[in-house]
């Protein structure tokens, strides 16, 4: 079985860049949306080498390629204006990302930002939260923040074993639900983005309506019946009109398109456990290959980037270099990348001598 898990791994693989094709050149994305990620990107991979002087500028002619920029974004700028000790404009940012409801205790409370708060402008900052004039629709906000507890409600219910066995008609007709009331908002306001709806306390780039948006397309729900398709032009419509981030649109459309398939950026390693790891008279056995990333062919690379091209996303290669750094420090905040660490367990010792991962070191 284990084997056969990885055949499937691999096909999947293979034919993940032909749906990613059909899903991502749906229609063009704007000039305005991709510039805008071109830069951001370049002043990412400029903080990865600590340059944090580029990273301001590139940052800046970011935020003047569109109307609103994302929140993260404006973070992880004032990061690198608190290491030039360029207070004045960490403020400004920081002014802005409260506005949409972040709470102050979560900068003061990183180590990054003692210096910043210990000046006369982290005191101007720490005064200002005490009386903020919010800006997001708090309406909308809390509609979502609804639809999120419903969705969540009978999944969470895990004391019997899974939820789906049980309540799978609830869960349904919650979707079905919560998806109407999305589509509603959707009508009267656009996409609920960062911009109407703000922020949590507590994240910057995640939003109530992600786990709604991957659950219309579960197959124990909106997928079965053949409507999980809905949800495409809504993500291509937030994404085209800069109110969802490249990062979470390509994922939510990968999701659409290809039922969680991992993403090139994930981290992997594989482990043999022996032929019969969990037979009483047969030793434990394990073996395991260091974390890597999948070892593309320069054509598999050239076809992949060319997809990420035109979506507005960055190459595998920086995208591969912001992930280990993003696991490698927790000072700026790279987490609207998906990716992550996989695991794999093999029983076939000649599958797992094969195995061509390159190193993310």
């Amino acid at each position: 079985m284990l084997k056969m898990n990885n055949i499937k791994l691999l096909l999947f693989f293979a034919i993940s860049k032909l749906l990613l094709v059909d899903v991502f050149s749906l229609n063009s994305v704007p000039e305005t949306i991709k510039k805008y990620n071109y830069y951001v990107n370049i002043a990412e991979l400029s903080i990865v080498e600590s340059q944090y002087e580029q990273a301001v500028l590139y940052y800046d002619s970011a935020f003047m390629k569109k109307d609103y920029a994302f929140a993260v974004d404006k973070y992880n700028a004032a990061i690198c204006h608190i290491y030039l000790k360029q207070y004045a404009h960490a403020y400004s940012f920081f002014q802005e990302i409260l506005q949409k409801g972040y709470a102050v205790e979560n900068l003061k409370n990183k180590a990054q930002f003692k210096g910043f708060f210990e000046s006369s402008w982290g005191q101007k900052l720490n005064n200002y939260s005490e009386d903020i004039e919010y800006n997001l629709n708090t309406e909308v906000r809390s509609i979502l923040d609804s639809l999120f507890f419903m969705d969540q409600l009978f999944r969470k219910k895990r004391e019997f074993g899974n939820p789906y066995d049980f309540f799978e008609d609830t869960i349904n007709r919650i979707d079905d639900s919560n998806r109407i009331v999305l589509k509603n908002i959707i009508d009267e306001y656009g996409f609920p983005g960062e911009e109407i709806i703000g922020l949590s306390e507590t994240s910057l780039p995640r939003q109530p309506y992600q786990i709604i948006l991957l659950h219309f397309q579960q197959i124990s729900s909106a997928r079965r019946r053949g409507e999980f398709g809905n949800v495409i032009p809504w993500i291509q419509n937030a994404y085209y009109n800069g109110r969802m981030p490249a990062h979470e649109a390509a994922f939510l459309l990968e999701a659409a398109g290809m039922d969680y398939g991992n993403s090139f950026s994930t981290l992997v390693k594989y482990r043999y456990v022996g032929p019969d790891p969990y037979s009483e008279e047969s030793e434990f056995i394990t073996k395991e290959t260091p974390w890597g990333f999948y070892n593309l062919t320069e054509e598999e690379k050239f076809g992949i980037n060319s997809v990420r091209s035109e979506f507005g996303l960055e190459s595998v290669e920086d995208l591969r270099k912001k992930l280990v750094f993003q696991m490698n420090t927790k000072t700026f905040d790279f987490s609207k990348i998906y990716g992550g660490r996989s695991i794999y367990q093999m029983q076939d010792y000649e599958w797992y001598k094969n195995i061509n991962l390159i190193s993310a070191e």
